[in-house]
C-alpha cells in the first residue's frame, strides 16, 4: 500500500533472522525512491522471527496513511506467533493488541498474515492470518483467523478438516458471491482428501467464513494451492476469477509445477422487494423506464455503509457491475450504458438494478427496448 500517502505504493520487506538474536526486522521503503527507508522495525522478542509473512493492510485508522502488518511466527505466548499491526504514518504499533492465535495454534503468522476487505461492514479493512500448521485435530490441521481492523477482536476462525491438511494458506478472493462483502480464498495444500497431498481450496465467505465453493485436486503430490492468488475478472462474467499453483505437478517433468487459472462462478439470485433497514430505508429505482439504452440509477441508504450496485437479467445472471464502495447516507446516482462486464450492448428485455447495504437489499426493474 502507499504508506507515506505520495501516490506511489512503498515496498515492504521482511528479513525474518535479521536483527539481534533472530528478533527478525521489517523494512519499509519509498516506492518512488527505494533507496529511501520510510521505517526499520524490529522483533521484540528473542527468536521471534518478525518478518516471515505480512504486507499492506489498507488504512486501518482513516488518517490517510496505508497502514501494514507483520507475523512473528515464533513469538507471543509459548512460542506460537504473534502478528503486529503497524501505523504507516509513524511506524509505531496499533493501540490494540497484537493478534494471537488459540492454543492449538503452531506458527500463526507464517507466510499469511493480510487484509483481505472490510469483512464485518464497519468501513475499516480486516485482518486474515493463516496458520498451517495449527494442531486443532492433529499436526497440521491447518486454521485461519479473521480479526477486526478497528480494534484486532477476533471475528471468527476456520479450521481444516483434517490433520495433515496444511489448511491456512490464505488471501482475499473479492466478492466471490456478489453480496456485497469480500470473501477469501483458502487451500490446504497438502490435503489428502483425493490422493495424497494432493491439495484442496475453498471459496469461504467472509461474512461468516461458510464455504461457498470447493476444489479439490486429484493428482498425487500435486500440493494444489501452495501459492493462491484472487484475480481480477479474467473472463469477463462479472464474477473474480482464482490462481492457484501446484509446484509438485508434474505434468511437464518432475515437480515442474503448474498454475491453475479457475472461473469464479456465476451467481444466481432471487431478486426481493424493497427492504426496511433499520430506522430508514433502502430503495432503488431507474430512469427513463423503459429505456433505450442509457438508464440513471438512484439509490437511498439511511446511514454510511459499504454498498454494492450490480445488474442482473431475468434468470439472475451478473451483468454488470455498477458500484462497490463505502458510500454516505442520502441518494446517490449512477449511470448504465446498457452494456455488459465485456462492454458488448444488452439485447431487449428485463434487467434487475439491485443494491446491497447494511445486511439487506433493495432492487428495482429496467426494461431495455431497442
Amino acid at each position: 500500500g502507499d504508506v507515506n500517502a505520495d501516490g506511489v505504493p512503498d515496498i515492504i520487506i521482511g528479513a525474518c533472522i535479521g536483527g539481534t538474536d533472530q528478533r527478525g526486522r521489517l523494512y519499509v521503503f519509498s516506492g518512488a525512491d527505494p533507496a529511501t527507508a520510510l521505517f526499520t522495525v524490529s522483533g521484540e522478542t528473542v527468536g521471534s522471527l518478525l518478518g516471515f509473512g505480512g504486507g499492506g493492510v489498507g488504512d486501518l485508522d482513516s488518517d490517510g496513511f496505508d497502514d501494514f502488518c507483520a507475523g512473528a511466527p515464533d513469538g507471543g505466548p509459548g512460542n506460537r506467533g504473534r502478528v503486529y499491526v503497524y501505523s504507516g504514518q509513524t511506524g509505531s504499533e496499533f493501540s490494540f493488541s497484537p493478534l494471537e492465535p488459540d492454543t492449538n495454534g503452531v506458527r500463526f503468522g507464517m507466510f499469511f498474515a493480510n487484509s483481505p476487505g472490510d469483512l464485518n461492514a464497519d468501513g475499516v479493512p480486516d485482518l486474515v492470518v493463516g496458520d498451517f500448521l495449527d494442531a486443532e485435530l492433529g499436526a497440521s490441521t491447518g486454521k485461519l483467523y479473521t480479526f477486526s481492523g478497528a480494534d484486532g477482536a477476533l471475528l471468527y476462525k476456520v479450521a481444516g478438516e483434517a490433520a495433515g491438511d496444511g489448511f491456512g494458506v490464505v488471501r482475499g478472493a473479492g466478492d466471490a458471491n456478489l453480496d456485497g462483502t469480500p470473501d477469501l480464498l483458502v487451500a490446504a495444500y497438502t490435503s489428502s482428501a483425493a490422493a495424497p497431498s494432493a491439495g484442496k481450496a475453498y471459496v469461504l465467505s467472509g461474512v461468516d467464513g461458510s464455504t461457498l465453493r470447493t476444489m479439490t485436486c486429484t493428482l498425487d503430490g500435486d500440493v494444489f494451492g501452495i501459492a493462491i492468488f484472487g484475480s481480477p475478472d479474467a473472463n469477463g462474467d462479472g464474477v473474480p476469477d482464482f490462481l492457484l499453483g501446484a509446484t509438485g505437478n508434474d505434468a511437464s517433468g518432475d515437480n515442474a509445477g503448474r498454475v491453475y487459472l479457475i472461473a469464479g462462478e456465476p451467481v444466481v439470485v432471487d431478486v426481493p422487494a424493497i427492504a426496511p433497514v433499520g430506522d430508514g430505508v433502502l430503495s432503488i429505482e431507474a430512469r427513463p423506464n423503459p429505456t433505450r439504452g442509457v438508464s440513471e440509477i438512484r439509490f437511498r441508504i439511511p446511514h454510511r455503509a459499504p454498498v454494492d450496485v450490480t445488474i442482473y437479467d431475468a434468470r439472475g445472471r451478473v451483468v454488470r457491475r455498477l458500484d462497490a464502495r463505502v458510500a454516505d447516507a442520502g441518494e446517490h446516482a449512477l449511470g448504465w450504458d446498457g452494456r455488459n462486464e465485456r462492454g458488448s450492448v444488452v439485447g431487449s428485455g428485463v434487467y434487475y438494478a439491485v443494491v446491497r447495504a447494511l445486511g439487506s437489499t433493495a432492487a428495482t426493474k429496467i426494461v431495455q427496448t431497442k
